[in-house]
């Protein structure tokens, strides 16, 4: 990536999956405007290493290398708990299939053959998981011991504790110790100090000349059969949830001539995806809900809510971008 724009040379990306989940993120060497696109135009290799040939593989990838599973990598997870959290250990039950190295020993290996292993601290995964587990106050081997560990504790009302401020006083950590509704940072960066509602350009009111064309609300939905980008190849879980959907209500369906099961196309003014319709009435009108994280080759490529969302636009103050909601239409 240009020098300039990251402050030091950076000229080749290993990665997973980006075009999955982040809004925006696509055709990234296919002309799509972007931000994304000057920058990873201007890499000179890019390593994708995943289970499965996704869209990230097949538009990006230099070269692409087969992951292991997680029956098959030694790994950590973090869970929350009523008394807190733990950490627990993940061992392998199963040798790597096809003698496929984990992930750390590829990314180790190309590091060393691109001539910069030597600055990696760690030898192994092992050591690397310890490292990361350092304010945890456990390491690998007691891990090895005993898999699961207590960490931290769930601590309320912190603000009478003092645990909110770094001078140890009760409070908050504001000027005067107190929640302040007029926010003197923002007015020092001449923002307005007091909490203003301004609609985003992602509704009407916020927009009206795009609303002419595009006068849906689309929010992003996540259904409760998968897990973001995860899952969409297992077949139990696909008879449930077989292809993404886009859900209008009756109204908004009847007005457009179309039926519930109708093929349908969601346009916004960056581009245009297929899904199926479903017509329900737990949708408000003049709304749509948008399956997400779907379109990888082998799933209904062609049905990725990420293209038709502008990560340019952006809130002034915190530069989110705006993927909760967008103009959009539908139509046969």
């Amino acid at each position: 990536v240009a020098k300039h724009r990251t402050g030091w040379p950076l000229g080749q990306i290993y990665v997973w999956h980006p075009h999955g989940t982040p809004s925006g993120v696509r055709r990234v060497r296919g002309g799509y405007r972007d931000p994304h696109d000057s920058l990873l135009s201007e890499l000179d290799f890019i390593v994708v290493c995943d289970l499965f040939y996704t869209s990230t593989a097949k538009e990006l990838a230099d070269i692409i290398l087969p992951d292991t599973t997680w029956l098959e990598r030694f790994d950590y997870r973090t869970y929350p708990i009523a008394d807190g959290a733990i950490i627990a250990l993940r061992r392998p039950v199963i040798e790597p299939l096809h003698g496929i190295p984990t992930a750390y020993d590829m990314e180790r290996t190309l590091a060393d053959r691109l001539g910069v292993g030597e600055d990696y601290p760690w030898d192994t995964q092992e050591e690397f998981i310890t490292y990361i587990l350092q304010p945890s106050k456990v390491t690998t081997e007691e891990l090895l011991e005993d898999p699961i560990f207590p960490v931290g504790t769930h601590s309320f009302k912190q603000y009478e504790m003092g645990g909110l401020r770094a001078d140890g006083a009760p409070g908050f950590e504001t000027a005067t110790g107190k929640v302040c509704l007029v926010d003197g940072a923002f007015k020092q960066n001449g923002y307005d100090p007091l909490p203003v509602y301004r609609p985003c350009g992602g509704i009407p009111a916020g927009s009206p000349d795009v609303a002419a064309e595009y006068p849906l609300t689309g929010i992003n939905r996540r259904n409760a059969v998968f897990v973001h980008t995860k899952y969409h190849n297992n077949p139990y879980l696909r008879e449930e949830h077989p292809e993404p959907l886009v859900y209008l209500n009756p109204v908004d369906a009847e007005v457009r001539g179309l039926k519930d099961g109708d093929a349908v196309k969601v346009s916004t003014p960056l581009g245009a995806s297929s899904f199926t319709l479903s017509v329900s009435e737990r949708v408000m009108p003049a709304t749509a809900w948008v399956d997400g994280c779907w379109g990888d080759p082998d799933e209904c490529e062609g049905s990725e809510m990420n293209r038709l969302l502008d990560i340019a636009q952006r809130d002034p103050i915190t530069q989110s971008p705006n993927i909760e909601s967008f103009l959009m239409e539908v139509s046969k």
